[in-house]
């Protein structure tokens, strides 16, 4: 049994034209029409249930309509909400499948419009054992999911649906989640809309509409964009626009109001000055638009960013235009409001109506979508290293507001640590659970009472950037040796810094590190630090070699043997030589960028010394950046370091023997 839910018109055209086109879905004889009207007024007649009920061609593709109103009944289904209580959720689950007459054994899908809020999302959270299908019939899918959903619903989504109005373009609706996505083509949803629309051209009352131009309003000071008054002076002077740039077939030009567009604010329209000499008609806000353009067609469409400018150019092959989009993209708040995607597709994907500016090509669109979405839910597109330098490596337009303002909040979030708990765990550390997995909670630790050590001194700006650095923070890392330049600009290890995380960053990073070079070899050359360009390398100064003559034989051996070296690639000098630790010099080759070495000498410091954390971390990070073979010497050797890491926390905690003549650990505690 499939149950399919809507609460639209359009949304019904939507579901009964992908039904049509989908042979893999459960035929007419195991689907129920699940009817839920979001209208706030209980008292108000169902437009939308008696036309479901009364359509031959609605009987032929379900089995059952039912109203999702009537069985929640008095509680309004946008408020509904599962029950905390898991077994009050099964007792709804099961009072549901009877008012749907399944069988007991009997398998019940859902088919949805919407899986981010109620009540499409109770729905599928409450019935646990139920495959779940999307469909969408807006330009919302291009967008991101708004939060991350639990993984018990995520882990059971199939497919979406969405309408093609931007052909080519690539969803990022539910991508984090891998679901297969199927495009349904506009032109079998005018197919669908011209079969089942009962409306015809007298119950218009749209005469003169043919040849004319139509503005789309929309509910712009409902979203606080703007004041109602300016929303009209908007109006008023779009339509003078529209009806300039159609001067050669009349003066006529036609208005359709948004549902929520008051009468006040429409007489207003009506008496406006700037339209006293033009023909202004205003269309009823009962029929869509789409079933005017039926019987219709105008010259051109125009809107701010209604998603009507793409119906009537993808389905009905009608020109249209945006009108003055960009400064109310850019006044959306917050910054994750859903609104805001299908905004930038009509900016970026229509021509002005004023300027006519071309469209961009589908990749362009492409690469500003993804960064857009990114930029709005970035912990859910960009969570890891990885995906967020994939991103900032993306083309760059750097004259796009746009595009800047989404490539910065993507550059500023802190990717995630995907160590494991276990991993978390062993070094003695809390994980914030709540980020990757909502559901789980780890206790805080219970700690016992000690005195407080001394206050550890503050670390250097350069120490934290290349600590930084090694541990994969490229972004924080190049913030703070970049501040640290614009005051020391003759600082080499912050330059190397620098270098290192804009090579791993790319975008505006790059950038930025290139207008810095600059500052940085002046004030090198200011100072005479900078070698002449012929010599291969600088000279030892003549007071050094006079004070300090280099002896040409090594110096004398020690008393014991020797041991003998690790094995060491050749041209590498040994560490010890020049008085570097093998720890502090595998860090400042994986800030350089040299991860292969960084990896060598962790691993065999590992080899000796198997509880070094801070060579483990080195390892793991150096492993993930090189991958292959790396990523598999890493794997073996951290079963090695937890080990010996447990036996030595397990050694602590035994304290020494009780014939010791010392009173134990606990006893102390005790005293």
């Amino acid at each position: 049994m499939l149950v399919c839910e809507i609460s639209t018109k359009f949304g019904l055209y939507s579901l009964m034209t992908l039904l049509g086109q989908d042979d893999t879905l459960p035929p007419a004889a195991g689907r129920v029409l699940l009817v839920s009207t979001h209208t706030p007024d209980p008292e108000a007649r169902d437009a939308l249930l008696e036309f479901a009920r009364t359509s031959p061609h609605v009987a032929k593709t379900f089995s059952k309509v039912l109203s999702l109103n009537a069985i929640l009944a008095p509680q309004h289904p946008t408020q509904w909400k599962p029950p905390a209580d898991e077994l009050d959720a099964l007792a709804i689950q099961s009072m549901l499948r009877a008012i749907f007459g399944a069988a007991p054994d009997e398998r019940v899908d859902l088919m949805m419009e919407s899986i981010q809020t109620p009540p499409s999302n109770t729905l599928a959270r409450i019935m646990t054992g139920s495959d779940v299908y999307l469909y969408s019939d807006g330009l919302m899918t291009y967008g991101p999911t708004r939060f991350e959903l639990p993984y018990p619903v995520a882990s059971r989504i199939r497919r979406l649906y969405y309408m093609d109005f931007v052909p080519g373009l690539k969803p990022s609706l539910l991508r984090e989640y891998g679901v297969e996505t199927r495009a349904v083509a506009p032109a079998a949803l005018r197919e669908t809309l011209e079969a089942l629309s009962t409306v015809t051209k007298a119950d218009l009352n749209a005469e003169g509409l043919d040849g004319a131009p139509v503005f789309l309003g929309q509910y712009l000071s409902g979203l606080n964009l703007c004041t109602p008054e300016e929303e009209v002076e908007l109006y008023a002077q779009a339509l003078n626009i529209c009806s300039l740039l159609n001067k050669g077939n009349g003066d006529t030009v036609f208005f359709k109001p948004h549902p929520t567009f008051s009468t006040g604010l429409l007489h207003a329209l009506r008496t406006s000055p700037r339209l006293r000499d033009f023909d202004l008609r205003i269309l009823d806000t009962g029929p869509l638009m789409e079933e005017f353009l039926m019987h219709y067609r105008p010259a051109f469409i125009a809107s701010v960013f209604s998603t009507g400018l793409a119906t009537a150019r993808e389905m009905f092959g009608i020109e249209a235009y945006s009108y003055d989009t960009l400064p109310f993209l850019q006044r959306l708040k917050p910054y994750e409001n859903s609104n805001r995607v299908p905004a930038a597709l009509i900016h970026y994907g229509f021509p002005e109506i004023a300027s006519r500016r071309a469209e961009l090509p589908l990749e362009t669109l492409q690469t500003k979508i993804d960064l857009l979405s990114a930029g709005m839910q970035p912990k859910l597109l960009a969570r890891t290293q990885a995906e967020k330098t994939a991103l900032l490596a993306l083309p760059e337009e750097p004259e796009d507001p746009i595009e800047s303002a989404a490539r910065a909040r993507i550059a500023k979030l802190d990717s995630l640590d995907h160590a494991s708990f276990r991993q978390c765990a062993i070094r003695g550390r809390r994980v914030e659970a709540s980020k990757l997995y909502p559901e789980v909670q780890i206790p805080a630790p219970v700690t016992v009472s000690a005195p407080v050590p001394a206050a550890r001194p503050a670390e250097r700006p350069l120490d934290k950037a290349e600590r930084l650095l090694a541990e994969g923070d490229a972004a924080e890392a190049f913030f703070i040796s970049f501040k640290a330049l614009r005051k020391t600009p003759g600082s080499t290890r912050h330059m190397k810094v620098l270098g290192a995380a804009s090579e791993t960053l790319g975008g505006l990073y790059r950038r930025q590190y290139d207008e810095i070079r600059p500052l940085h070899e002046a004030a090198l050359a200011a100072t005479g630090q900078v070698p002449a360009p012929a010599a291969p390398a600088p000279n030892p100064a003549p007071a050094q070699a006079a004070a300090a003559p280099v002896p040409p034989t090594p110096a004398p051996a020690p008393k014991a043997p020797p041991k003998p070296a690790p094995h060491r690639p050749a041209g590498d000098p040994d560490p010890q030589a020049k008085g570097e630790r093998a720890l502090d010099k595998a860090e400042r080759l994986l800030a350089e960028g040299q991860a292969a070495e960084a990896f060598e000498i962790s691993y065999q410091a590992l080899e000796s010394t198997p509880t070094s954390s801070r060579h483990m971390k080195i390892v793991e990070t150096a492993a993930k950046s090189l991958g292959g073979r790396y990523r598999e010497r890493c794997d073996r050797i951290r079963p090695q370091h937890e080990a010996a890491v447990r036996e030595k926390k397990g050694s602590a905690r035994r304290g020494p023997p009780n014939g010791s003549g010392r009173p134990s650990f606990w006893k102390k505690l005790r005293s």
